[in-house]
């Protein structure tokens, strides 16, 4: 088994089942782990998509990734590719003919999928592409969320940054990135990271009308690490607990999971410092080629126009005191 192949089976594991992992840079060990440990469906009646607004009681009992039964990983591993999915769901009749389906990509160079949102990754990092297929809603007006948590050794600290950018030609209408990063207390430098675009897809093969807005949470500070034996076995010193939630959806919109039965998103998950976006060879051409244009006929004209006035004036006559 190559060294790619057995890496992206420990990703799988680590974010799926919450095995941990470790990271080294600039001599020192950086050990974090983040998982998706719930999936949230409330009934959505004010039109809010915004679960921190909505009440408790519409909230539909919770599914839990632990209780899941999941595809043989063997069957989806594509090594060449360097990719394999895993799709799973609970015992219940919502799952009976759809599923939670988590596909993880992992990179040799830097790059970006052809898909939307085409995250910029490089080979620090790997890809979740996370999306729920024919699950049967338990409402006419559900709408979903996933919950994540991350554990990791003390002496790094996590928070959420968003950056604005003035392009959006990898993910149309989208112009900001949102990136959940970790560093050492009182240091500036990110040790890793998890980077994603604030936008879902409500079909597989997406266009433009078939995007709707996602947004996190705050991220909150939880005192008790997760129950998993190896997390504790593995995380003894003091370590840090946080929770992050993904929602989809935005105030007022028409479409609830019901209308396609179809939601998508990816994120990026890596060490060191997080790719970030820069424009490409055909836009920087485009932006010097309309910028420079309307320049060089400014100075084209105003030449012309001094020509124009010297010529004028050196064959007029001289006034006759």
């Amino acid at each position: 088994m190559s060294t790619f192949t057995a890496n992206l089976i420990f990703s799988v594991l680590f974010v799926v089942f919450g095995a941990t992992r470790g990271f080294l840079g600039n001599g020192d060990k950086f050990r974090r782990k983040v998982e998706i440990i719930t999936v949230w469906e409330y009934d959505d009646v004010n039109n809010t998509a915004d679960p921190q607004q909505t009440a408790e009681s519409s909230f539909y009992p919770p599914y839990e990734l632990q209780n899941f039964l999941w595809s043989d990983l063997n069957e989806t591993l594509d090594q060449s590719g360097l990719t394999v999915k895993l799709c799973g769901g609970e015992r219940t009749e919502s799952f009976l003919n759809g599923s939670l389906c988590l596909q993880f990509s992992a990179f040799e160079s830097v790059g970006r999928d052809q898909p939307w949102p085409s995250l910029h990754h490089n080979a620090n990092s790997s890809q979740l592409h996370v999306w729920l297929n024919g699950v049967t809603p338990r409402g006419n007006h559900s709408r979903f969320a996933l919950e994540f948590q991350s554990v990791g050794d003390s002496g790094f600290q996590g928070r959420v940054d968003v950056h604005s950018s003035i392009d959006d030609e990898y993910t149309p209408s989208i112009f900001k990135v949102s990136q959940w990063v970790s560093s050492p207390v009182n240091q500036s430098g990110v040790w890793g990271y998890n980077q994603w675009k604030p936008v879902a897809y409500r079909k597989a093969v997406p266009v433009f009308e078939d995007a709707t807005p996602c947004k996190h949470s705050q991220l909150v500070s939880m005192k008790r690490i997760p129950q998993s034996r190896l997390v504790q076995a593995y995380f003894t010193e003091d370590p840090q607990t946080h929770g992050l939630n993904i929602s989809f959806g935005i105030d007022k919109d028409p479409v609830f999971y019901s209308d396609t039965k179809y939601i998508s998103w990816t994120v990026l998950v890596g060490m060191g410092e997080p790719p970030a976006d820069s424009f490409s060879t055909l836009i920087i051409i485009i932006i010097t080629v309309g910028l420079g244009t309307p320049l060089v006929i400014i100075i084209v004209g105003g030449v012309f126009v001094w020509i124009r006035k010297r010529r004028s004036h050196s064959s007029g006559y001289e006034p006759i005191n």
